[in-house]
């Protein structure tokens, strides 16, 4: 009544199951190969007990690469804004040496005039952005800094940093480069740096324009209001923008092509439909769809994978197509048990793994940043 069979690597699609029995006659079925499986579990980078601050540099997990949040690849190398430990971190995923390139893992102070940027002081790494030999990453939630990776040279892009008066952001979320541009996600605003002129504007929101979820409104630039961003993905001129009271979410997108003037659109979910602890997200289209603690986005193909913790003890992992604006559950992650290496089904554990962030890389899987460790779902 089973059986079981290894296929060479295909693309994802319809195909025909052919099955020659021992008589030589053939029995046809139709079937569907869906890549993103996600049924195994390893931990890559961390320990799988608190590792109690020490955040360190080193092959496999014998290192910590804690709180993970936003991350890019490039080539073999993933970066990541680790803002549990206060350093960006680089891990090669051939080898799974992991090490630090800014940051001293000490939270203090605000100091980036240093010679070595392993000895800056960051208090709040949670974004991160690459182009070409430049790293963009936050130095503080109010303050981008960059690493030059040739000159090992760091300094300010834009923000504040203590008493130096240069601007001011609420709480930088993600960021990203556009062209000569770097696309700033703030806590109630977007906002555009010139990496030529380091001049800084806001493209949509105003500062404390919604006082509440429900107040949020959909927009050109200013007049789109904003109440808590809390993740962001881009897919080609589109920024997908996670907006989320304490359990509800709603996904909206800024379009960033030229015309369009920087309009918001709300695409999936609703703000004036709230959702309390422990219930559980619907699967469905546009408004009639809904999310609950959403803790990790990231782009697959011109979809978005959404990680949406809506208890403790169940993450759903999701899949979200903005070309019909439809969610649906791939997989439910019970997080209750207590092994952190093995088979989802019942060996899973990321309850107190807190999760930061995720990244989808492809023929890799899905790569979770946790407050202990970095994960890698297959």
């Amino acid at each position: 009544s089973k059986m079981t069979c290894i296929a060479p690597a295909s693309a994802e699609g319809s195909y025909e199951l052919v099955v020659t029995q021992v008589n030589g006659k053939l029995a046809k079925s139709p079937i569907a190969y869906d890549g993103l499986a996600f049924t195994k579990l390893n931990l890559l980078i961390g320990k799988l007990v608190d590792p109690n601050g020490s955040n360190l540099d080193g092959y496999y997990n014998n290192a910590d690469s804690r709180g993970a949040s936003q991350m890019i690849i490039d080539g073999n190398y993933i970066y990541s804004a680790d803002s549990d430990g206060y350093k960006i971190k680089q891990t090669n995923l051939i080898d799974l040496y992991s090490k630090t390139i800014i940051g001293s893992g000490y939270n203090g102070i605000v100091d980036i005039a240093v010679a070595d940027p392993k000895l800056a002081v960051i208090t709040a790494p949670t974004c991160l952005a690459k182009s070409g030999n430049t790293i963009y990453f936050c130095i503080s939630t109010e303050a981008i800094g960059k690493l030059n990776l040739d000159s090992n040279v760091l300094s300010l892009v834009a923000g504040s940093l203590p008493a130096d008066g240069l601007g001011a952001f609420n709480y930088i979320r993600q960021i990203y480069v556009v062209g000569n541009d770097l696309i700033v996600v703030d806590r109630d605003t977007v906002k555009k740096i010139n990496l030529t002129t380091t001049a800084l504007s806001t493209i949509a929101g105003t500062v404390g324009a919604a006082a509440n979820f429900a107040a949020i409104a959909d927009g050109i630039g200013a007049i789109a209001t904003f109440y808590n961003t809390v993740q962001s993905e881009l897919i080609n001129t589109k920024l997908y923008i996670i907006e989320q009271d304490t359990y509800s979410a709603v996904i909206r997108y800024l379009d960033l092509s030229v015309g369009a003037n920087y309009a918001v659109t709300t695409i999936l979910g609703s703000a004036l439909a709230p959702l309390n602890y422990g219930d559980a997200a619907i699967d469905g289209t546009g408004a009639a769809a809904s999310m609950n603690e959403v803790s990790g986005i990231t782009v697959y193909a011109n979809k978005l994978i959404i990680l949406d913790q809506f208890q403790y003890d169940n993450i759903k992992i999701r899949i979200f197509d903005p070309s019909t604006a439809v969610i649906s559950t791939l997989n439910t992650i019970r997080t209750d048990l207590k092994n952190a290496k093995g088979y989802l089904s019942d060996k899973a554990r990321i309850r107190y793994y807190y999760v930061r962030g995720i990244k989808y890389l492809e023929n890799y899987g899905l790569l979770v940043g946790t407050s202990y460790g970095l994960l890698r779902i297959q």
